[in-house]
């Protein structure tokens, strides 16, 4: 059997899992949501009731509480992309839950890597890919260093995508940079100080989820975001829909040369 790492302490609270990726060609971010929506679908198979359970659970990796209703909060399991070299690639997906995960649904993970991972014939994205577990436990210890860093300017990796629908007489600008203060306010972040939209290939991102059988063609309005806030954050920052799912992910902004994913979306919108 293949090796299985282990926490650091047995009594941590597992709040991050990183699964390295290999397969014929690594997916690009434009790839990020099919990828996410498959793993997830994945890995919570082995907890829904018929795949060997008998009862329905609360689960932080499924979001779900034991009676079907979607977890509120956050604090269940974003699965996250990691472009460790900045070409534009997943290289990892990370799954942070700050709820924690329990040893059943760390199993259900491991059970996800057995075989090939992609999406079904028909459906573009990411095929005959291999992941494989290679750390996990608390978030502190396991996620980057560059994603926990407090910061005060934040660039976006992967598209922002408002939940919401832009009111009558409001401008792009004005409209993304409410619906960001709003989703910053429902995970206890303050406003940011000053906000700008990045143009980039913001639009070749996958914005629905071939499991709910989205249609292809609802499409909302995307860009990335430059904010920068008077205090400090400390990340990992994911916002908007699909944010359990990559998308609306910032990383700290870099005070010198900025780095590839920045150099893509350098050129601000007025």
């Amino acid at each position: 059997p293949a090796h299985r790492p282990r926490a650091k302490r047995k009594t941590e609270k597992i709040t991050a899992v990183r699964l390295t990726i290999n397969g014929p060609a690594l997916p690009p971010l434009t790839q990020t949501l099919p990828l996410t929506d498959t793993l997830r679908s994945r890995c919570i198979k082995p907890l829904t009731p018929g795949n060997g359970r008998q009862a329905p659970r609360h689960s932080n990796l499924a979001g779900k509480a034991a009676d079907g209703t979607p977890l509120t909060g956050h604090h269940h399991a974003h699965f996250l992309p990691w472009d460790s070299n900045h070409d534009r690639r997943i290289d990892e997906i990370i799954i942070w839950t700050p709820g924690g995960l329990d040893a059943e649904e760390l199993d259900a993970i491991h059970q996800a890597t057995t075989g090939t991972i992609g999406v079904p014939e028909g459906v573009p994205g990411p095929r005959r890919l291999h992941l494989r577990v290679t750390a996990y436990g608390a978030a502190a210890d396991v996620l980057p260093a560059e994603w926990t860093q407090p910061a005060t300017r934040y660039t976006s990796l992967t598209p922002f995508i408002p939940v919401r629908h832009p009111k009558k007489h409001q401008t792009l600008a004005e409209f993304f940079t409410a619906e960001a203060a709003r989703e910053l306010a429902h995970r206890q972040h303050p406003a940011p100080a000053q906000s700008k939209l990045l143009q980039g290939d913001w639009p070749l991102y996958t914005q629905h989820r071939w499991t709910k059988r989205e249609s292809r063609n609802d499409n909302r309005p995307s860009r990335g975001l430059h904010l920068t806030f008077d205090e400090p954050l400390s990340g990992p920052l994911a916002l908007g829909r699909y944010s359990h799912f990559g998308l609306g992910l910032l990383f700290p902004a870099p005070t010198s040369e900025p780095q590839a994913h920045q150099r893509h979306a350098e050129h601000t919108e007025a």
